[in-house]
């Protein structure tokens, strides 16, 4: 049986998140070797009746300008986090799909994204962590084939 609930209902940390937001973000396409350093700034809004949570963002990668989207939701039946996720740089035209965590735990999930038509897929795990000080951490972890995982992207979001 469907979960009438609304996000904002199920999940009021992860809708508290609702307004603008701006802050830095740092890339890193090898561990521990820091690419880029950019400022960003985003917008969560709770969309179609309170089900989602939309996550917008524009920013710059490498001088580049950037811009994405998330939408994040629970589902009650398989009892998980979900996000779909799309940007200008990352991903292509590909959507990337991710899921995990759990209800009452930290917004935590998975997916992968191709590397080449020869290649296996990379891991690309997502944490969204809100803070108690109108700050937001989002950190999303690169993770190769064989288990290595680093930090790729984080942004340090504060309320604006």
């Amino acid at each position: 049986m469907e979960d009438n609930k609304t996000f904002e209902q199920s999940h009021p940390q992860l809708a508290a998140l609702v307004g603008k937001w701006q802050g830095m973000t740092s890339t890193w396409f090898q561990p521990e070797q820091l690419a880029d350093e950019s400022h960003w700034q985003a917008e969560f809004k709770l969309v179609l009746g309170g089900r989602f949570l939309q996550h917008t963002y524009q920013g710059s990668m490498q001088g580049e300008p950037l811009e994405g989207m998330a939408l994040l939701g629970y589902n009650p039946q398989r009892q998980r986090y979900e996000i779909a996720w799309v940007d200008t740089f990352h991903n292509g035209s590909a959507i990337m799909f991710m899921h995990g965590g759990e209800k009452d735990g930290p917004f935590n999930v998975l997916g992968s994204f191709p590397t080449g038509p020869d290649s296996p897929d990379w891991g690309w795990r997502t944490e969204i962590l809100p803070q108690e000080n109108e700050e937001l951490v989002i950190t999303h972890y690169d993770i190769t084939p064989e288990g290595l995982e680093w930090k790729g992207v984080e942004t340090i979001y504060q309320r604006v």
